[in-house]
């Protein structure tokens, strides 16, 4: 039953709610009709009934649940790869901790792998309450079904109010397997975490239509409240190496299943997935102008010791591969240095590489939405600019060889 309710008997059949709705989830048939397929709760048509004849019936609600009720803490899933901490994982557990100063709820890391032991130090220096290790030889391979079965069994024993996990491909597939399972709500790519100050849900603030607006997401009625964030979006934790906390070893020896994915081989490529760790980069746009042009983000780059990045126009015009975009639906980024060469700044694009600590755009548009982020700014030609930069830093390395 639609928790959407319409009192028919007063209405005007002005059609209001269907031209508002969204989702095209209200038609006219003599009255306005609502397809549950479609409604998304989104309370547009509540807003634009003139005579306020729309509401949502309430429901069994939030705190009042028992499966709310009744779950506590805040859980960060680390992500455990070739013997290191992801590091997301600690941007995570900054994340996780400034929650918890707001709801007074413990801090858990659940570290799941093959000889994943030894870095119980770091994870409680960066913030974690209590580590669970869930440990074996079997889950070498990281297979997102054998991840996602150990961490479905631990939510259910321990009942954590919030599970935070970071937005990388792996993270992402264990995500969204493991929300399915526990039938809870699963926002992806948030940038801002919050908690509300009357409710104390988690709000999920995740960009919306293309980055042109901040939708904030709750899940009031299931737990945990599940929420996957994208790398270098959050501010990492610091290190307090005073700090103490417990360690739980769970076992996971019952838990060894006939999975349906077998690992056969793993090659890693060399590409432009590096422009995440850069500390230097020269990002190119459409405004580079053709493939040619795109060497001389090559030549400052080897000058300036950085890396090649892209806006997403660059790549889908074939000059740079994916692995080098930046970008709502790439790479984000947060280097020292962020050279900006013929992109225009929308904000699929800025809010990626927004939190670069030095901008510098490089613009023939002196209107272009990239310079209102750019520390410094630069109109003209790419194909004027570049080259005589290039050769100004070319001129200077040149002298300190001879010095």
């Amino acid at each position: 039953m639609n928790p959407v309710k319409i009192q028919l008997a007063d209405c005007i059949q002005c059609g209001e709610c269907a031209s508002a709705c969204l989702y095209n989830a209200i038609y006219m048939d003599e009255y306005p009709v609502i397809d549950q397929s479609h409604c998304l709760l989104c309370k547009s048509c509540i807003n634009s009934c003139p005579l306020g004849l729309i509401s949502i019936e309430e429901t069994a609600t939030n705190e009042d649940a028992p499966c709310c009720s009744e779950a506590q803490g805040i859980w960060v899933l680390a992500e455990f790869r070739d013997g290191l901490i992801a590091p997301v994982t600690y941007e995570l557990l900054g994340a996780a901790r400034r929650l918890s100063d707001i709801s007074s709820e413990e801090v858990s890391v659940i570290l799941i792998g093959a000889s994943c032991k030894g870095h119980e130090e770091s994870l409680i220096a960066a913030g974690a309450n209590h580590i669970y290790i869930a440990e074996s030889s079997y889950l070498a391979d990281r297979l997102e079904e054998m991840i996602s079965e150990i961490l479905v069994e631990m939510v259910g024993k321990f009942r954590p109010n919030i599970l935070l996990i970071g937005a990388s491909h792996w993270g992402r597939g264990v995500s969204a397997r493991t929300a399915s399972i526990l039938h809870t709500g699963l926002t992806a790519d948030c940038t801002q975490l919050e908690i509300a100050p009357s409710s104390k849900r988690l709000l999920q603030i995740r960009p919306a239509f293309g980055g042109n607006l901040l939708a904030t997401i709750e899940t009031p009625l299931h737990r945990p409240q599940m929420a996957s964030v994208r790398p270098r979006v959050m501010t990492p934790a610091k290190l307090d190496h005073e700090r103490v906390g417990r360690i739980t070893k769970y076992d996971v020896r019952h838990l060894v299943t006939n999975n349906r994915v077998e690992l056969l081989a793993e090659e890693v490529m060399a590409s432009c997935s590096s422009v995440t760790d850069a500390s230097v980069l020269i990002a190119g746009g459409k405004g580079m102008q053709s493939k040619e042009n795109v060497r001389l983000l090559y030549k400052l780059a080897d000058l300036l010791g950085g890396k090649v990045a892209a806006s997403r126009a660059a790549v889908e015009a074939g000059w740079l591969p994916y692995e080098c975009q930046v970008g709502q639906t790439g790479q984000t980024v947060k280097p020292l240095l962020y050279i900006a060469c013929g992109i225009s700044g929308q904000v699929q694009h800025t809010v990626a590489m927004s939190e670069a600590q030095t901008i510098i755009a490089i613009n023939n548009d002196p209107y272009a939405p990239i310079f209102q982020y750019a520390d410094y700014g630069i109109i003209g030609n790419i194909s004027e600019i570049l080259p005589a930069l290039i050769q100004e830093l070319q001129g200077k390395a040149e002298i300190t060889e001879l010095c």
